[in-house]
């Protein structure tokens, strides 16, 4: 990582060199942000964090029972051990190997399958703000983007790259608000109000009726 920041750092520097003087520092600007602080301050990263509590706890649980199974089992060998037949005991040892053995894969393949599913649940964040990141990159003319996260910048100048955490998180807010007024004026596009059965036989028995009467005797229905 420090390798490629490296020849970023020289990229910048040949770039400034070649558009000559002292305005070329302004000619390439750079972005900073911590990735995992933008993920974070996600409407979404609670509800994320969330499931993935649930699912912890699932293979916890799941844990924890097969472990009970299998002290349960190797404590009432060990108080028959004594009196059971060769051929019994054998069973019973080739049992507990094998009970032991399942336990330990059910351990291995609950970790990485723990960690794919992290992957899943996060996908949708990850890639929502990278499209947010792409856009502001596009806006704002930056050579890149740079994920202080990694801690390989040692110094950052002011005068070419700009901390743009605020800029993102505020953005990936309005990114949910907008999605929140499309889903509200797509449901209301899909609304009327109908006159109910009963308002119909009440305006042929009656004929004309006062206005509030007739609102009451609506009701909204979806399309």
């Amino acid at each position: 990582m420090k390798r490629i920041l490296v020849l970023l750092v020289a990229f910048v520097s040949l770039n400034a060199f070649a558009q000559g003087g002292a305005t070329s520092s302004s000619s390439v600007k750079v972005g900073y942000l911590s990735y995992q602080a933008a993920i974070k301050a996600m409407a979404d990263y609670t509800l994320a964090q969330q499931k993935l509590t649930d699912l912890k706890a699932k293979y916890q649980a799941e844990t924890k029972r097969v472990e009970y199974e299998f002290n349960r089992k190797y404590e009432e060998f060990l108080d028959g051990q004594r009196d059971f037949p060769k051929s019994i005991l054998q069973k019973r040892q080739t049992e507990l190997q094998e009970l032991m053995q399942k336990n330990i894969a059910f351990k291995n393949s609950s970790v990485e399958q723990l960690a794919k599913d992290e992957a899943e649940i996060f996908a949708p964040l990850y890639a929502k703000l990278n499209d947010t990141l792409a856009k502001m990159c596009a806006e704002k003319g930056f050579a890149f983007i740079i994920d202080t996260d990694a801690k390989a910048e040692p110094v950052v100048n002011p005068l070419m790259c700009e901390d743009i955490n605020q800029a993102v998180q505020n953005a990936l807010k309005q990114s949910r608000t907008d999605r929140y007024l499309r889903q509200r004026l797509r449901r209301t596009n899909h609304t009327a109000w109908y006159p109910t059965a009963a308002s119909r036989i009440r305006l042929s028995l009656f004929g004309r009726q006062c206005p509030c009467t007739l609102w009451t005797t609506f009701v909204r229905r979806g399309l």
